[in-house]
């Protein structure tokens, strides 16, 4: 899998790959066991965690961002995978995008749990 990502990153000379921290928006309190996706049912651990755990495993740098809000009111975010050893390069880029997505509003109480 490194050698993989080596030769990606090698190959494309891109800075970052950039994508959903994970499959789904957050799901209610008691709703995170099993959800939907595409129609089909997903262990929640699956969804959560499929889309990071392949850069995470493979060593390399990875930065989690705010990205706004999902329609139930709580927050979404992406990720940015860098080339091993692009530690400081990726957090420099991890600012500019922040600075580029602007302010994030913090998640309001979501209406669902309210009810």
């Amino acid at each position: 899998m490194k050698e993989t990502y080596r030769e990606y990153f090698a190959r494309t000379g891109v800075a970052a790959i950039v994508f959903p921290t994970t499959m789904i928006p957050p799901p209610l309190i008691g709703e995170d066991v099993e959800v939907t996706i595409g129609g089909k049912k997903v262990a929640f651990e699956t969804a959560v965690a499929r889309n990071i755990a392949p850069g995470s495993t493979a060593g390399l740098p990875g930065l989690i961002l705010p990205a706004g809000i999902a329609s139930g009111g709580l927050p979404i975010a992406l990720e940015l995978d860098g080339p091993a050893g692009s530690d400081r390069s990726l957090l420099a880029l991890g600012l500019s995008a922040e600075h580029a997505l602007g302010a994030i509003p913090a998640p309001g109480p979501c209406d669902e749990a309210m009810a």
